[in-house]
């Protein structure tokens, strides 16, 4: 299985990449040390999220947390963008003074996958 790191995805210090994904290939299954959103605009395909499967066509929005195991397969000329982020991007800038008990309260956001 493969394993995505932020440290060869992103340019340098970044904490966020987006990557375009439009050449018709299936993806086989792995995971990465960063969040993964990803928006399907074009097209159709099934996505496997630990090992459950899910079709997807475009508009639909997906949520991929860090270390969860994924897949997709391309059904019909799918364009997809990622929007990839450092697991440090949410600490660093969601945390502050004012709202450090309302984060703790979604620290079950480590069980979304």
């Amino acid at each position: 299985m493969l394993h995505y790191k932020a440290d060869e995805e992103f340019q340098s210090d970044a904490m966020v990449a987006i990557k375009k994904i439009d050449d018709n290939r299936d993806e086989q299954i792995h995971n990465h040390d960063f969040v993964e959103i990803v928006y399907v605009t074009e097209g159709e395909g099934k996505h496997s999220v630990n090992g459950e499967e899910f079709s997807v066509k475009a508009g639909d929005l997906l949520f991929l947390n860090y270390g969860c195991t994924h897949a997709f397969t391309v059904t019909d000329k799918m364009i997809a963008y990622n929007l990839m982020v450092r697991v440090d991007y949410f600490t660093k800038n969601m945390i502050k003074d004012d709202n450090l008990f309302y984060m703790l309260a979604l620290t079950s956001f480590e069980k979304i996958q």
